[in-house]
């Protein structure tokens, strides 16, 4: 194997994980969420989204129809705000952008 392989194991692995990253994002969704729709009927999708707002991963179980539209608002956001001002805010970061 050349040194711009990736080992067979270390790329199931790595599946595995952006997967099971998809699948808690739903799960802290549906149990904090207060619409009986999302909690109750699980009428949502959660997906993980590279900068090019390509869709890299989505949850198990989550309705697909709404990822068509999650890439689409992702770009649109990249494109308004730029990439930066567009990722989630954290504690301690500066309002104005």
């Amino acid at each position: 194997m050349s040194r711009n392989e990736a080992h067979p194991i270390t790329v199931e692995v790595v599946r595995n994980a952006i997967v099971a990253y998809a699948d808690e994002m739903a799960n802290a969704l549906m149990k904090s969420a207060y619409n009986m729709m999302i909690y109750e009927v699980r009428d949502y999708c959660c997906g993980l989204i590279d900068t090019q707002a390509r869709m890299i991963s989505q949850n198990r179980g989550g309705l697909p129809i709404f990822l068509a539209d999650l890439g689409v608002a992702v770009a649109d956001g990249i494109a308004r705000y730029g990439p930066r001002r567009f990722c989630a805010r954290r504690r301690g970061d500066d309002e104005s952008g």
